[in-house]
């Protein structure tokens, strides 16, 4: 400054001292020999400063200095979270002549678009969709934005491509997703408007089960008493469940903070930002909920003259009925969103069978599961590779069996899914696309236009998924997906076979089902699971006798009366012994995967749902 400026003596940092006081001398010196400049000072994270330097006497001293400073001519800039609103409440006396400005987004739809076109123009090409839906995916937050094109830009790099489109930004927000850690979007539950460190903790807590609940209900709720009920599926202790009032007041303050946001058709809310909304259904558990937990056992630990816990009733338990090597043998297989379960869970869980004989029952069925039922992260790679190579040979028998091939992608081929986003049907879907590069990848009930579009262009459609038990499902979204098509539309592509079902995992009646209500499209299955799979069949060969099965049966239906009224033994009544790497078909026995209360006791499940 000395250099560039004047010759004015800049004082050392030993003149300055501890205080800010010296520095208003030093800007009317140097405003006065430079009357036509600005000169602005700008102090990035401002609220992560030592808070003495906002609160208490100090703070109102320093504050003072920084208004003196401003009046002598030097213009701040204070770059922080949304506690700078505390901040300035605090000291609004004194920050009279200031303002507070929201920059988090940008809501010009050009200046978005120039954000993304501009540092690569002239080498890479946006289709108008691809600009579109990056601006929607990110909601116009730059750093989002900023962190999308970076993937854009690398992956066009390694592919020496030069044009992106809709399916490109389909394909990279998989990539952004996992790129992307809990850092990135710690804001979101961190930056509370409250300045004692304590009360912002807690305030992150609550925010933290409160949006993991959300997320198990895929990023959107209506009413504190879903929450409630999707809290129960979290894996979590009874204990630690919050009430209702932490949920109420911690999705007050994060619709208050434009987290949360009302959703556009007036039933309830939903969280605002696509990008954190699908982040959460994927990482909630791993991330937020620890968190949560973590203060519960905090708080618990700081509470004098409570008695140490009792030693685990696990230890010299030599009357449990199943031995440790036996439940250890089922343990080693069963890896649960990315968690190994151990011995000790299984038992906690077994124990809540009550007497021997139950108890017995219930690791039957465990084993059975874990042995033909459990599907790990492999067999679901294995039955995905084989849906692919089942979609690549359909092609030689349905129309002139040739690919039009189209900037690399099939373009006579669309993939479409009966699932929400947020769903396994959607995910497999997406892994799908990523392999066999098809023209298009949507929900099935968008599949219309393209459909028309490409009526005389040899096309085929493939809707997949992942699972399907009874059928049901997938009938309301064939049904959708026939109604959006068009009769017309549909009648052509049926009646030459170009409309197709795979499905990865299933059971007969679901493909039976299919077949009879749409018996002019073909449905396949990768692995069609068989009666060795349901609890209570006679032929599934689990209990040795008809009276053992028999009371089994009474036993998991009575349980899951209390559980799942409306489904005792799943959906469909098929009492399914079917368990996902990551998920648990509602098919399945609720025993395994539900929470709540069985005989006015806490039931905690082995596998909760995500």
């Amino acid at each position: 400054m000395q250099k560039v400026l004047s010759p004015i003596q800049v004082p050392t940092e030993s003149e300055f001292g501890a205080g800010i006081s010296l520095l208003v001398p030093f800007v009317e010196q140097l405003s006065a020999t430079q009357p036509t400049q600005k000169f602005v000072v700008i102090i990035d994270e401002f609220d992560d400063l030592d808070a003495a330097f906002y609160t208490g006497e100090r703070g109102r001293q320093f504050i003072k200095g920084l208004r003196s400073a401003s009046e002598a001519g030097l213009t701040f800039f204070f770059i922080g979270s949304e506690r700078m609103d505390a901040i300035f409440s605090r000291h609004q006396a004194d920050l009279n002549k200031w303002t507070n400005v929201r920059l988090d987004r940008i809501d010009s739809a050009a200046d978005c678009r120039n954000l993304i076109e501009a540092p690569v123009g002239g080498a890479i090409e946006f289709d108008p969709e691809a600009i579109e839906f990056i601006t929607g995916y990110t909601s116009g937050n730059p750093f989002f934005i900023n962190n999308f094109c970076y993937q854009i830009f690398d992956r066009c790099l390694q592919e020496h491509r030069t044009f992106v489109d809709a399916n490109d930004t389909s394909a990279i927000r998989q990539q952004l997703l996992r790129s992307l850690g809990a850092t990135n979007f710690s804001h979101f539950w961190e930056d509370n408007p409250v300045l004692d460190a304590t009360q912002k903790r807690q305030d992150a807590a609550e925010n933290c089960i409160a949006l993991s609940c959300i997320s198990a209900l895929g990023g959107r709720y209506e009413g504190i008493d879903e929450l409630l009920e999707a809290q129960e599926s979290l894996p979590i202790d009874a204990q630690d469940r919050a009430q209702g009032s932490v949920l109420r007041r911690a999705c007050a303050r994060l619709l208050q903070r434009g987290v949360l946001e009302q959703r556009k058709d007036g039933d309830g809310l939903v969280v605002g930002l696509q990008i954190f909304r699908e982040w959460l259904g994927e990482n909630a558990r791993a991330q937020l909920l620890p968190i949560w937990c973590n203060l519960l056992e905090a708080e618990r630990a700081a509470r004098p003259g409570e008695d140490e816990l009792p030693a685990s009733e696990d230890t010299a338990d030599t009357g449990f009925p199943i031995s440790e090597d036996d439940m250890l043998i089922v343990a080693q297989r069963l890896i649960y969103c990315g968690r190994q379960k151990d011995v000790a869970e299984i038992k906690s869980w077994l124990r809540q069978f009550d007497d021997d004989s139950r108890i017995e029952i219930a690791f039957l069925l465990l084993q059975r599961m874990a042995d033909k039922g459990f599907i790990n992260e492999g067999m679901r790679g294995v039955q995905l590779e084989k849906v692919e190579q089942m979609i690549l040979a359909r092609r030689n028998g349905v129309g002139h069996g040739i690919w039009k091939i189209v900037k690399g992608r099939r373009d006579n081929l669309a993939i479409g899914y009966l699932d929400a986003e947020h769903k396994s049907g959607a995910t497999m879907a997406r892994e799908l696309k990523s392999r066999v590069l098809p023209g298009k990848c949507v929900p099935a009930a968008e599949l219309g236009q393209w459909m028309r579009t490409h009526l005389e262009a040899d096309a085929m459609v493939a809707i997949v998924d992942d699972f399907s038990g009874t059928g049901e499902t997938m009938l309301k979204g064939l049904r959708k997906f026939k109604a959006a098509v068009g009769a017309e539309t549909w009648g052509r592509y049926a009646g030459e076979g170009r409309i197709a079902v795979f499905i990865m995992f299933s059971f007969p009646e679901a493909l039976g089902a299919m077949r009879c209500e749409f018996p002019d499209i073909d449905i396949h299955s990768a692995t069609v699971f068989g009666d060795e799979l349901r609890s209570c069949n006679d032929q599934a060969g689990i209990f040795p006798t008809e009276d053992e099965r028999a009371f089994a049966q009474d036993v998991v239906q009575q349980i899951g009366r209390e559980l799942v009224p409306s489904s005792p033994l799943g959906h469909g009544a098929m009492g399914a012994l079917v368990i996902f790497h990551n998920t648990v078909p509602n098919n399945t026995l609720p025993i395994f995967w539900s929470g709540g209360s069985v005989q006015e006791r806490p039931w905690k499940p082995l596998f909760p749902r995500p």
